[in-house]
């Protein structure tokens, strides 16, 4: 996951870098520290955020992968499509 997959992400669900912290059981700067860049993310870290946020209904998917025209998704510049799964709840 890259820092603007994590940005969109967290937009779809309407979540701060806060609460994206809580759920992920880590400190707010870990997040805004990976998504702006500023410093080397350890990978373990990322991980936890992607399966935080996939936890929470989105899935991560490349482009022509997109099946269902219903579903809310992002395209990002690199080509990645974010989405949100229409049956997670969002908190």
């Amino acid at each position: 996951m890259t820092p603007a997959e994590c940005r969109a992400a967290r937009q779809l669900l309407l979540w701060s870098t806060r609460k994206l912290a809580a759920e992920a059981g880590m400190a707010p700067a870990t997040v805004t520290d990976f998504e702006s860049g500023r410093r080397e993310t350890n990978p373990r870290t990322i991980k936890a955020l992607q399966e935080t946020l996939e936890g929470a209904g989105v899935e991560f998917v490349r482009r022509g992968s997109l099946a269902n025209a219903q579903q809310v998704a992002i395209e990002l510049a690199d080509g990645a499509l974010v989405r949100l799964s229409r049956d997670q709840s969002v908190n």
